[in-house]
This record gives structure tokens, sequence and C-alpha cells, in this order.
């Protein structure tokens, strides 16, 4: 374990403590136990009032009453959080990248972003809905709009499904479990562009190495995969709208395809007499 103060540079953050969520990590981080309580009560409310990042105020939220935590744990988030802001078109996000330890560069290309951490492992991604937009056939102007405001009607399990259907190569649908200061279900699309291990992640709005992915998100193996020609002979055989009538979502469908199908099989036996 590593104080979390090692994470940041000593560098003075007060200037522009309340510009930023970043400024406000560094003030929480810096602070002694007493201090933070009172920074963090301050802090929760003017990121809420200036309508900041929920993630932001998650963290702070979990910062509460720490005095260490994970050097790991703390970078991923930040790359998290640095990423999905990028994507939402705030590129000084990544800027904030370079004042902190562990990160080594940042690369802001053209065609991608790469991230050189210090632990030798890199982060290059780029955007998904760029991406679909050159190369998919069945994306709309209105699916490319909800994927770039992250207002998108889907969660990650949903906005996966779609994400295969969108992507004109082969891919799998994967689901497994993620963890941000704890363990979550989440699910992502992995595929190969110009013979590279990617993923692409709806909720993230990026296509990423697929190391890089598993490293930020906290993956260790997933529990289950769909291949993209599976469910669109789901979508065929009108497996989702069955499955509507059986109260079942995305996610029971991600983690138990083959169960389903099953229930289906038995409900429509049952149907039909």
């Amino acid at each position: 374990m590593k104080n979390i103060n090692s994470i940041f540079d000593d560098k003075n953050y007060n200037e522009d403590l309340k510009n930023t969520i970043w400024n406000f990590f560094c003030a929480v981080v810096d602070a002694e136990k007493e201090e933070r309580l009172k920074i963090i009560s301050i802090l929760k409310k003017l990121a809420i009032l200036k309508g900041d990042d929920e993630k932001a105020i998650e963290f702070l939220e979990f910062l509460e009453g720490k005095d260490t935590t994970n050097y790991d744990d703390v970078i991923r988030f930040i790359l998290d959080n640095s990423i999905t802001m990028y994507t939402l078109g705030e590129p000084q996000y990544l800027e904030y990248l370079k004042n902190i330890n562990g990160i080594k560069k940042v690369e802001i290309c053209d065609e991608h972003v790469k991230i050189c951490l210090s632990n030798g492992k890199n982060i290059i991604f780029f955007s998904l809905s760029q991406y679909l937009s050159n190369h998919s056939e069945t994306i709309t102007e209105n699916d490319i709009e909800e994927l770039e405001s992250h207002q998108g009607l889907f969660d990650c399990h949903k906005g996966s499904i779609f994400t295969s259907m969108w992507f004109p190569d082969k891919n799998e649908v994967v689901t497994g479990y993620a963890d941000r200061f704890g363990q979550y279900l989440h699910s992502w699309v992995e595929a190969k562009i110009s013979n590279r291990e990617v993923v692409m992640d709806y909720t993230l709005n990026a296509v990423m190495n697929k190391d890089g992915y598993y490293y930020i998100k906290g993956i260790d193996e997933p529990i289950n995969r769909i291949k993209d020609w599976q469910i669109k002979q789901d979508v065929n055989n009108n497996v989702f709208g069955v499955m509507a009538k059986l109260n079942l979502g995305a996610e029971e469908y991600v983690v138990s395809r083959n169960k389903i199908l099953g229930d289906i099989k038995s409900f429509l036996e049952n149907d039909a007499r």
C-alpha cells in the first residue's frame, strides 16, 4: 500500500481549487483526516452545484475517512474518469493526467490517444462513435448523438448488444466483473481492428486496446461471451420480444443466454398448448 499523497506531484493546486474536480482530488488527499471531512463536505456541494461528474463525487465519498488506499485503484479510477470526460469533449482532463505520478506520458494524436504508465502498461484509445460513423452501415445519426452525449438510452449490457450489431466485423459481447473500489457487473464488446485485439465500451464511447481496458476496469476473467452471429440469430428469432413478455432484460441475457433460450422454449411450448 502506498499513501494516497504519493500519487500527486508536489505542486500548488490551490490557485485553481474551484475550477475542476481534479483540484478537488488534490485538496482532499493533501488534507489531514479532520480537515478532509470538512473539505469533502464542501467539495461535494460544489461539485453538485457545478453539475460536475458523478464519478468524481463517488470518488470523494470513497475518500471520506480514508488515510490510505491502493495506488492502482486510484490511478485506474482517474484514467477511467479522464477518458470519459475526453470523449465528452473535455480534452483538458487528459492534460491533468500529466500532473499525476505513475503516468509517464500522454500523447494526443489525430487518430488516437496514447497514455504510457510507469508500470509499463499503455492505454491506447479512440472514439467509438467516430469509428462506427465511418465503418458501420447500420448505426444511425441518432445513435451517434446518444453515444457522444453519454446520455444514451442503454446501460452497458444493452449498449454492448447494440454495439455488437453496429460493428461490421466478427465480435463478441463479453460480460464479467469490473472493479471500481468494489466489484460490479459490466459488459463490453471484443473484436479485432487491423489484427489488434480491442474492446469497445458503449458507456465510455471508446475503442481501446484490450490489455489497457482490462487494466483500467480491473477485469480478471469474464463470466460469459456471446458471439455476434448468435445475437443476430436471436433478433431474427424474436428472442428479445419473448424476453420482454417474461420480464427478462439485457443483464439476464448477457449473463445467462443459454438458460434464457431454454426458458423461452418452455414458454413457447406451454403457450402453444
